[in-house]
Protein backbone atom coordinates (compact mmCIF):
# COMPACT_ATOMS: atom_id res chain seq x y z
CA UNK A 1 0.00 0.00 0.00
CA UNK A 2 1.11 3.82 -0.98
CA UNK A 3 0.73 6.66 1.26
CA UNK A 4 0.80 9.07 -1.53
CA UNK A 5 -2.43 10.75 -2.98
CA UNK A 6 -3.03 7.56 -5.54
CA UNK A 7 -3.54 4.63 -2.88
CA UNK A 8 -4.44 1.13 -3.42
CA UNK A 9 -8.18 2.61 -4.40
CA UNK A 10 -6.87 4.15 -7.75
CA UNK A 11 -8.13 2.77 -10.43
CA UNK A 12 -5.43 4.06 -13.64
CA UNK A 13 -7.64 3.27 -16.13
CA UNK A 14 -10.43 5.91 -14.95
CA UNK A 15 -11.03 9.05 -16.74
CA UNK A 16 -9.73 12.20 -15.01
CA UNK A 17 -13.00 14.54 -14.59
CA UNK A 18 -12.86 17.82 -16.38
CA UNK A 19 -14.09 20.48 -13.34
CA UNK A 20 -14.87 22.54 -16.23
CA UNK A 21 -18.06 20.37 -16.76
CA UNK A 22 -20.90 21.70 -14.81
CA UNK A 23 -22.61 17.63 -15.23
CA UNK A 24 -19.68 16.58 -12.58
CA UNK A 25 -21.43 18.73 -10.50
CA UNK A 26 -24.67 16.97 -7.86
CA UNK A 27 -28.12 17.65 -9.07
CA UNK A 28 -28.70 19.84 -5.67
CA UNK A 29 -25.93 22.18 -6.48
CA UNK A 30 -27.23 25.81 -7.76
CA UNK A 31 -25.60 26.75 -10.95
CA UNK A 32 -22.37 26.55 -12.44
CA UNK A 33 -18.91 26.08 -10.99
CA UNK A 34 -18.39 29.55 -9.98
CA UNK A 35 -21.66 30.91 -9.01
CA UNK A 36 -22.37 30.86 -5.28
CA UNK A 37 -19.62 28.95 -4.84
CA UNK A 38 -16.58 31.31 -2.69
CA UNK A 39 -16.77 34.07 -0.26
CA UNK A 40 -14.51 36.69 0.27
CA UNK A 41 -15.23 36.71 3.96
CA UNK A 42 -12.41 34.19 5.87
CA UNK A 43 -14.87 33.46 8.31
CA UNK A 44 -18.41 31.68 8.36
CA UNK A 45 -19.42 31.84 11.59
CA UNK A 46 -22.43 33.78 9.99
CA UNK A 47 -24.85 31.82 8.24
CA UNK A 48 -25.84 28.43 8.23
CA UNK A 49 -24.03 25.34 7.62
CA UNK A 50 -21.11 23.31 9.23
CA UNK A 51 -17.66 24.58 9.39
CA UNK A 52 -14.43 23.13 9.81
CA UNK A 53 -10.77 23.89 10.70
CA UNK A 54 -12.26 26.59 12.85
CA UNK A 55 -13.89 28.34 10.53
CA UNK A 56 -11.51 27.41 7.25
CA UNK A 57 -14.16 25.33 5.68
CA UNK A 58 -17.58 25.50 5.80
CA UNK A 59 -20.19 22.76 3.91
CA UNK A 60 -23.75 22.81 2.94
CA UNK A 61 -25.69 19.27 2.64
CA UNK A 62 -29.10 19.08 0.42
CA UNK A 63 -32.42 17.31 2.15
CA UNK A 64 -30.34 13.78 0.42
CA UNK A 65 -27.42 14.71 2.89
CA UNK A 66 -25.41 15.54 -0.37
CA UNK A 67 -22.81 17.42 -0.68
CA UNK A 68 -24.63 20.73 -2.11
CA UNK A 69 -22.25 23.76 -1.13
CA UNK A 70 -18.67 24.57 -0.39
CA UNK A 71 -16.60 27.38 0.72
CA UNK A 72 -12.89 27.53 1.76
CA UNK A 73 -11.60 31.22 3.33
CA UNK A 74 -9.25 32.80 0.98
CA UNK A 75 -6.60 32.83 3.26
CA UNK A 76 -6.74 29.45 4.17
CA UNK A 77 -2.97 28.08 4.29
CA UNK A 78 -2.40 31.14 6.69
CA UNK A 79 -5.08 29.70 8.79
CA UNK A 80 -4.33 26.05 9.47
CA UNK A 81 -2.78 25.51 13.19
CA UNK A 82 0.38 23.40 13.35
CA UNK A 83 0.54 20.03 11.29
CA UNK A 84 -3.31 20.67 10.36
CA UNK A 85 -3.96 20.23 6.95
CA UNK A 86 -6.83 21.43 4.69
CA UNK A 87 -7.67 17.64 4.46
CA UNK A 88 -8.36 17.50 8.12
CA UNK A 89 -10.37 20.56 7.90
CA UNK A 90 -12.75 19.37 5.44
CA UNK A 91 -12.72 15.90 7.86
CA UNK A 92 -13.73 17.55 10.57
CA UNK A 93 -16.52 19.66 8.68
CA UNK A 94 -17.85 16.01 7.20
CA UNK A 95 -17.91 14.36 10.76
CA UNK A 96 -19.76 17.66 12.14
CA UNK A 97 -22.19 17.53 9.40
CA UNK A 98 -22.91 13.36 10.13
CA UNK A 99 -23.33 14.17 13.24
CA UNK A 100 -26.00 16.57 13.10
CA UNK A 101 -27.57 14.45 10.33
CA UNK A 102 -27.62 11.43 12.60
CA UNK A 103 -29.30 13.60 15.75
CA UNK A 104 -32.31 14.44 13.38
CA UNK A 105 -32.52 10.55 12.27
CA UNK A 106 -32.27 9.73 15.69
CA UNK A 107 -35.49 6.74 16.75
CA UNK A 108 -35.57 8.33 20.32
CA UNK A 109 -37.11 12.13 19.18
CA UNK A 110 -40.51 12.18 19.79
CA UNK A 111 -43.74 9.77 18.52
CA UNK A 112 -45.50 11.04 15.74
CA UNK A 113 -48.35 8.63 14.75
CA UNK A 114 -50.91 10.94 16.08
CA UNK A 115 -53.47 9.39 14.10
CA UNK A 116 -52.56 6.10 15.86
CA UNK A 117 -52.73 7.50 19.15
CA UNK A 118 -55.73 9.29 18.72
CA UNK A 119 -57.58 5.90 18.46
CA UNK A 120 -56.78 4.06 21.36
CA UNK A 121 -59.41 2.95 23.80
CA UNK A 122 -60.39 4.42 27.43
CA UNK A 123 -58.58 2.82 30.06
CA UNK A 124 -60.17 -0.24 31.57
CA UNK A 125 -58.44 -3.86 33.20
CA UNK A 126 -58.35 -5.30 30.04
CA UNK A 127 -56.92 -2.46 27.47
CA UNK A 128 -54.53 -2.07 29.76
CA UNK A 129 -53.41 -5.97 30.25
CA UNK A 130 -53.71 -6.35 26.53
CA UNK A 131 -51.76 -3.20 26.22
CA UNK A 132 -48.90 -3.78 28.33
CA UNK A 133 -48.57 -7.68 26.86
CA UNK A 134 -48.04 -5.68 23.42
CA UNK A 135 -45.43 -3.62 24.82
CA UNK A 136 -43.38 -6.53 26.41
CA UNK A 137 -44.04 -8.63 23.49
CA UNK A 138 -42.53 -5.81 20.91
CA UNK A 139 -39.79 -5.49 23.76
CA UNK A 140 -39.07 -9.45 22.72
CA UNK A 141 -38.84 -8.31 19.17
CA UNK A 142 -36.39 -5.79 19.76
CA UNK A 143 -33.90 -7.51 21.69
CA UNK A 144 -34.26 -11.06 19.51
CA UNK A 145 -33.11 -8.76 16.72
CA UNK A 146 -30.38 -7.30 18.14
CA UNK A 147 -29.12 -10.10 19.60
CA UNK A 148 -29.19 -11.43 15.78
CA UNK A 149 -27.59 -8.18 14.81
CA UNK A 150 -24.87 -8.48 17.48
CA UNK A 151 -24.14 -12.17 16.25
CA UNK A 152 -24.03 -11.47 12.48
CA UNK A 153 -20.41 -10.18 11.28
CA UNK A 154 -21.02 -6.46 9.63
CA UNK A 155 -20.46 -6.59 6.00
CA UNK A 156 -17.12 -4.75 5.66
CA UNK A 157 -18.20 -0.80 4.08
CA UNK A 158 -18.60 -0.22 0.89
CA UNK A 159 -16.81 2.93 0.44
CA UNK A 160 -16.99 5.27 -3.33
CA UNK A 161 -14.85 7.54 -4.73
CA UNK A 162 -15.10 10.08 -7.12
CA UNK A 163 -11.77 11.44 -8.40
CA UNK A 164 -11.00 14.86 -10.90
CA UNK A 165 -7.69 16.52 -11.26
CA UNK A 166 -6.37 17.12 -7.99
CA UNK A 167 -9.06 15.77 -5.48
CA UNK A 168 -9.81 12.75 -4.38
CA UNK A 169 -13.71 12.62 -2.44
CA UNK A 170 -14.55 9.38 -0.89
CA UNK A 171 -18.11 8.39 0.62
CA UNK A 172 -18.80 5.95 3.08
CA UNK A 173 -21.49 3.24 2.79
CA UNK A 174 -24.63 5.59 3.98
CA UNK A 175 -23.17 7.77 1.11
CA UNK A 176 -22.02 10.79 3.64
CA UNK A 177 -18.69 12.59 2.40
CA UNK A 178 -16.24 10.85 4.79
CA UNK A 179 -12.81 11.98 3.54
CA UNK A 180 -10.96 14.11 0.74
CA UNK A 181 -7.41 13.73 -0.55
CA UNK A 182 -5.70 16.50 -2.13
CA UNK A 183 -2.47 16.24 -4.68
CA UNK A 184 -0.34 18.62 -3.12
CA UNK A 185 1.46 19.62 -5.90
CA UNK A 186 -1.81 20.43 -7.59
CA UNK A 187 -2.98 22.11 -4.21
CA UNK A 188 0.46 24.56 -4.26
CA UNK A 189 -0.92 26.38 -7.15
CA UNK A 190 -4.64 26.07 -6.99
CA UNK A 191 -6.93 29.15 -6.28
CA UNK A 192 -9.92 28.93 -3.88
CA UNK A 193 -12.62 28.85 -6.44
CA UNK A 194 -10.40 25.91 -8.13
CA UNK A 195 -10.50 24.24 -5.11
CA UNK A 196 -13.79 24.50 -4.55
CA UNK A 197 -15.27 23.48 -7.71
CA UNK A 198 -13.11 20.78 -8.25
CA UNK A 199 -14.57 19.46 -4.71
CA UNK A 200 -17.98 19.80 -5.88
CA UNK A 201 -16.79 18.09 -8.94
CA UNK A 202 -15.19 15.05 -7.31
CA UNK A 203 -18.41 14.92 -4.90
CA UNK A 204 -20.05 14.66 -7.99
CA UNK A 205 -18.44 11.79 -9.46
CA UNK A 206 -18.98 9.94 -6.37
CA UNK A 207 -22.31 10.25 -6.00
CA UNK A 208 -22.82 9.30 -9.74
CA UNK A 209 -21.28 6.20 -8.87
CA UNK A 210 -22.73 5.65 -5.07
CA UNK A 211 -25.21 2.66 -4.54
CA UNK A 212 -26.88 2.68 -1.58
CA UNK A 213 -25.74 -0.46 1.21
CA UNK A 214 -28.45 -3.02 1.24
CA UNK A 215 -27.53 -4.41 4.87
CA UNK A 216 -30.78 -3.46 6.73
CA UNK A 217 -29.32 -4.71 9.89
CA UNK A 218 -30.01 -0.93 11.24
CA UNK A 219 -33.28 -0.16 9.76
CA UNK A 220 -34.19 -3.65 11.06
CA UNK A 221 -33.64 -2.75 14.89
CA UNK A 222 -35.11 1.03 13.83
CA UNK A 223 -38.27 -0.43 12.73
CA UNK A 224 -38.37 -2.83 15.87
CA UNK A 225 -37.45 0.37 18.47
CA UNK A 226 -39.90 2.35 17.01
CA UNK A 227 -43.05 0.35 16.94
CA UNK A 228 -41.84 -0.48 20.91
CA UNK A 229 -41.39 2.78 21.79
CA UNK A 230 -45.36 3.65 19.90
CA UNK A 231 -46.66 1.14 21.44
CA UNK A 232 -45.50 2.86 24.97
CA UNK A 233 -46.47 6.27 24.18
CA UNK A 234 -49.90 4.59 23.63
CA UNK A 235 -50.24 2.99 27.11
CA UNK A 236 -49.06 6.54 28.66
CA UNK A 237 -51.66 8.29 26.06
CA UNK A 238 -54.67 6.08 27.48
CA UNK A 239 -53.74 7.38 31.07
CA UNK A 240 -52.91 10.94 30.99
CA UNK A 241 -54.88 11.88 27.90
CA UNK A 242 -57.34 15.03 28.22
CA UNK A 243 -60.94 14.09 29.34
CA UNK A 244 -60.65 10.45 29.93
CA UNK A 245 -61.59 8.93 33.30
Amino acid sequence: MTHGFFDDEYDPLAPIADVSDASCLPRSHPGGLAEGLVDDDEDFTGDHGVSGGDGIVRIWLDGDHRLAKVRVSPVWYERLQGEETLEDAFGQAFRRAWLDVAAAEEPEGPVCDEAWLAGLPRPTPTTTRAGLAAVHEQLGRFRDAAAQVAATPAPRPRLTVGRVEGVRLTLDERGHPRTIAFDQDWLDDAQVGVIVSSVMAAAGKAYEQYVPSTDGRRAMLDRYRSEYRLLRAGIHRMYNAKGRA
